[in-house]
């Protein structure tokens, strides 16, 4: 999971990014945040079915409010998110201007 961070931190090319039912923990998911945080150029990312969890959302959270990553459609679908996280996940999302 470094690697993926250090390879969506630098990435100049990867508009899609399918981790469907990839079993992603929570350490997956913040390794995954801290790379989105600093991505440039990602506009789909598809997490569906990782049984992710509030900390992992949280992470998420933190990487889409940053304003900087120009994803455009989020899937999140069959995950656990409750609602200790679903609201600053929420308000992230809000704030991220170029999802649709």
């Amino acid at each position: 999971m470094r690697v993926l961070r250090e390879c969506l931190a630098s990435n100049s090319g990867l508009i899609l990014l399918s981790m469907n039912l990839c079993r992603l923990c929570e350490e997956g998911a913040q390794f995954l945040a801290g790379g989105l945080a600093k991505n440039r150029k990602l506009l789909t990312l598809m997490l569906s079915g990782n049984a992710m969890k509030d900390p992992g959302f949280y992470a998420l959270a933190d990487a889409i409010s940053k304003g900087s990553l120009p994803l455009k459609h989020l899937d999140i679908s069959n995950n656990i998110i409750t609602d200790d996280s679903a609201i600053p996940f929420a308000k992230a999302l809000h704030s991220n201007v170029n999802l649709e």
